[in-house]
């Protein structure tokens, strides 16, 4: 059985996310949900911050959306978290800290992660961005920025990173490649290696195909 807290934020995020881009929508969520349940476990982490955590870090992709990029997802996020959070019967202590995992769960954030469970949100988040399926989500967001299936004149060295214009396989050499040098647990980084080499023989592979070679 739920908490009541837990399941009166996960109904609120589920409609939240009942209009998000399908690369970043409620499966996500549960994915991260899950995966942070699991390494919070193995490390140690207080497992409630993270499920409100998880549930929450993604609510402000909206407001991201509409604002062509100018407002960042983690930063609106975390103030509409404080904002249902506080609605609630939850301790100051962990309204806080919850605040503080999505604030810096985003790579692009350069404030520092002070707590173990800010680094397993960050983990959790970042694994669902590799492997089978962050290879899956990658072709999916593809196709929300209308991008192609692949491009052989991609240079790496032209490319801003910040740009929506991005293959699956472009969104692989820019970042997802980098992702198991950035996990901050254990656990995580178990699980990082192991994905690491699947999107490695994906792509290989998929670089010959789409060549039209045997």
């Amino acid at each position: 059985m739920l908490n009541p807290i837990i399941e009166s934020v996960l109904e609120k995020v589920k409609k939240q996310l009942s209009t998000s881009m399908p690369s970043h929508d409620w499966e996500h969520t549960k994915r991260v949900l899950k995966l942070a349940i699991h390494i919070g476990e193995k490390e140690g982490a207080d497992v409630e911050i993270l499920k409100l955590a998880s549930l929450l870090h993604d609510i402000g992709r909206e407001e991201q959306r509409k604002s062509g990029g100018e407002v960042c997802h983690a930063e609106a996020g975390a103030k509409m978290a404080s904002r249902i959070l506080k609605g609630l019967d939850l301790e100051p202590e962990k309204v806080e800290e919850v605040v503080h995992c999505i604030e810096v769960h985003r790579s692009k954030s350069d404030r520092q992660r002070r707590s173990l469970e800010a680094k397993v949100l960050y983990d959790a988040d970042k694994l669902d961005g590799i492997g089978a399926v962050g290879i899956g989500r990658a072709f999916v967001f593809a196709g929300e920025i209308g991008a192609r299936l692949y491009d052989k004149d991609f240079d790496i060295g032209e490319v801003d990173p910040e740009s929506d214009v991005k293959t699956a396989y472009s969104q692989f050499l820019l970042s997802s490649k980098y992702v198991r040098d950035w996990i901050l647990t254990e656990e995580g980084r178990r699980i990082a290696e192991d994905r690491h080499h699947f999107m490695v023989d994906f792509f290989e592979r998929f670089n010959h195909e789409v060549e039209g070679e045997l």
